[in-house]
């Protein structure tokens, strides 16, 4: 089963992303974006899905800082809202492999 690693400053949100991916084929864990080098210690994810939120300045640094360090592939997505092509972009500039927009 695929590990899927979502990172959220939101603890409301991420529980609720938690839930809805772990309904499907996904093994889901989460953590906020202070707490991934101690998850990744614990465990390497298939994929890491960062969610951007209001505001996206610390989940940034966490894309910019994995995509950055010697660890081993893994892919990011950075999710935010949809038609802030802004923020796609600097996500995508910043190290994301994909940008996954929502409501």
């Amino acid at each position: 089963m695929p590990q899927l690693l979502i990172v959220d400053g939101d603890q409301g949100s991420l529980r609720a992303l938690c839930a809805q991916l772990d309904a499907g084929p996904y093994q889901v864990g989460g953590c906020a974006p202070e707490q991934v080098d101690a998850s990744l210690a614990a465990g390497k994810p298939d994929a890491i899905l960062v969610a951007l939120g209001a505001n996206p300045g610390l989940p940034m640094a966490v894309i910019r800082e994995l995509k950055s360090s010697k660890r081993e592939f893994i892919p990011l997505i950075a999710m935010g809202t949809r038609g802030d092509e802004v923020t796609r972009r600097t996500a995508l500039r910043g190290g994301a492999d994909d940008f996954l927009a929502c409501r």
